[in-house]
């Protein structure tokens, strides 16, 4: 097992290069040599952004279809009983598609590989730590880093 100089639960760096790591496992390294150049920015770690978008967007119009229909219950002369279930069936959908919204718009530090097929890391954890300068120190004595 190499001696990481930086590590988290899916990133580790020693001095062979960088290494994609599962369970705190090697599964692929890096090499510095077959990295073209590395980015350190604010940007969203996420792959699927158009997915997620349409699955909250979806989520929160099924919620506001649900409240409409509902108050117009209420304002209809017709006696209907209507159950707590129905008041808060809207809710759970409205949360949950509002957290898709705030997943796509929330934005981290990222390490961004532009090698032989570019790949996008959250940095978050070292950032936490307060790692995040020390790693960029060592990342320019490896390779070339833009950051921004």
């Amino acid at each position: 097992m190499p001696d990481y100089k930086f590590h988290d639960n899916h990133l580790g760096l020693s001095d062979e290069g960088i290494h994609l790591l599962r369970n705190g496992y090697n599964y692929k390294t890096l090499d510095f040599k077959e990295i073209g150049r590395v980015e350190i920015k604010k940007g969203n770690a996420l792959k699927n952004r158009l997915v997620l978008l349409i699955i909250g967007l979806g989520m929160i119009g099924f919620s506001i279809f649900f409240v409409v229909r509902l108050i117009s219950l209420f304002n209809s002369d017709a006696y209907f009983r209507i159950s707590i279930q129905e008041i808060l069936i809207p809710l759970f959908p409205f949360l949950l598609g509002s957290y898709c919204l705030y997943a796509i718009a929330k934005k981290e530090t990222i390490l961004k590989i532009n090698g032989p097929k570019t790949q996008k890391f959250s940095l978050s954890s070292f950032e936490k730590n307060g790692e995040l300068e020390s790693l960029k120190a060592y990342l320019k004595t490896k390779t070339t880093v833009h950051t921004s």
